[in-house]
């Protein structure tokens, strides 16, 4: 089911974001876009091509500062996202949340549910 996405990471520890790459791409991601900060994450999201397809994995913190710009950048292009955790988000937030600490089924499942979010702007 992951196999036409294309999955932005934006994650603040590259150990972790190089282990859910890894995940990602054995569960058949087509490709996988890992930042660690905003300002790369504003670039990537500004680059994605409009398809059906586009999904984000967005941490708590990234560096360079909070992950609001980050969820707002995908909100207006209406890319369905995953977040883990969701205390600095309402409770009509669009989002799937993905618990940390998390195993690879439960990321991948998480992603899955996401393709069926319909993401409005807020």
């Amino acid at each position: 089911m992951l196999s036409d996405c294309h999955i932005l990471v934006a994650e603040e520890s590259e150990t972790l974001g190089l282990l859910i790459e890894e995940v990602l791409l054995r569960a058949g991601a087509a490709e996988v876009t890992l930042v660690s900060s905003t300002e790369a994450a504003l670039v990537a999201i500004a680059v994605l091509p409009d398809r059906p397809g586009n999904l984000a994995l967005i941490g708590r913190y990234v560096l360079g500062g909070w992950r609001e710009p980050i969820l707002a950048a995908l909100r207006a292009r209406h890319i369905p996202m995953v977040v883990d955790s969701a205390s600095d988000l309402g409770p009509d937030a669009g989002v799937v949340v993905l618990p940390k600490p998390f195993g690879a089924m439960a990321l991948v499942e998480a992603l899955r549910a996401a393709l069926s979010t319909k993401v409005t702007s807020m």
